[in-house]
């Protein structure tokens, strides 16, 4: 199936999207931006940030994005366009609004605990995968994630609690603290009195997710990193927090040289981690991907 194909859902997507305007916060659509109106059963549709290039098959790789504590998930989706374009992948976005998902429990948590009037965070993914699929990438079977600091503590507790045999890579990059798999220290920060059963040491440990870490993120003062005696007990900052987590776990490690907290910075690496090689090894991705 090509791209014509499918075109009209790309249409029938933008028609509702004018439709909804200002009211899901969405973007005047421009190029491939787009911002899609996700049904997740809570109070409202939820926005999914989308980027899809023009070149884009209808077997496309699909890569989630998942935004930080500030919640700028049109931000973060504009960080991965250069590589959408030169690599032909699409970028989704979902927007986990303060108000509709407030805290770290309703987001960096994925509401296990406490949803409150939504959905739990982490039982909205598949269904955001599947809006994606169904408009625009109907060959495509699996997605790969992306998150970085709250998005990449959500994306590797989503990890251990929805296994989920679509999500075929995961990238975790610069987390404040983590959720290590560890029955003796106490729920968020092991999994003593967890809200729901954890899954073993083994299926953690054999997870498809990699951490990634800038080499200047290292800073114990950083503005809103976690201080509490459980978080420093992790390491003193980020960088030292993310070695922590994966020598417990085993998860690969990759070091984003001279990378500070910042987001834009660490697409690259997750770029190479998360494509397949033939996708990476075209000569625009690769350019583009080589970066850092």
């Amino acid at each position: 199936m090509g791209l014509k194909s499918i075109l009209p859902s790309r249409l029938a997507g933008a028609m509702v999207l004018a439709l909804i305007g200002a009211s899901a916060g969405a973007d005047d659509i421009q190029g491939g931006h787009i911002v899609m109106p996700v049904e997740i059963g809570g109070t409202a549709p939820l926005p999914v940030h989308m980027f899809v290039p023009d070149s884009a098959a209808s077997n496309a790789p699909i890569v989630l994005v998942m935004h930080g504590a500030s919640r700028n998930a049109d931000d973060y989706r504009d960080n991965w366009i250069e590589v959408a374009e030169a690599c032909e992948v699409i970028i989704a976005a979902p927007e986990f609004s303060r108000e509709r998902f407030p805290g770290s429990a309703r987001y960096n948590l994925g509401g296990l605990a406490d949803a409150g009037a939504e959905p739990a965070a982490f039982d909205v993914i598949g269904r955001v995968f599947e809006a994606v699929q169904d408009g625009y990438a109907p060959e495509t079977s699996g997605y790969v994630m992306f998150g970085h600091s709250a998005g990449s503590q959500f994306v590797h507790r989503y990890a251990m609690f929805r296994p989920d045999p679509r999500m075929r890579r995961a990238v975790g990059a610069n987390a404040g603290w983590y959720t290590v798999p560890d029955p003796a220290i106490a729920w968020p920060y092991g999994f003593a009195g967890a809200p729901e059963t954890p899954p073993s040491f083994e299926a953690v440990a054999a997870l498809p997710i990699e951490i990634h870490l800038g080499t200047q993120d290292n800073d114990p003062n950083g503005r809103s990193l976690r201080r509490t005696p459980e978080a420093v007990a992790q390491g003193a900052g980020r960088f030292d927090r993310g070695l922590h987590m994966a020598e417990v776990t085993g998860w690969p490690v990759t070091r984003v040289e001279g990378a500070d907290h910042d987001n834009a910075l660490m697409v690259p690496a997750a770029a190479r981690a998360l494509l397949a090689e033939q996708v990476v090894a075209s000569q625009a991705c690769a350019l583009v991907t080589q970066s850092r």
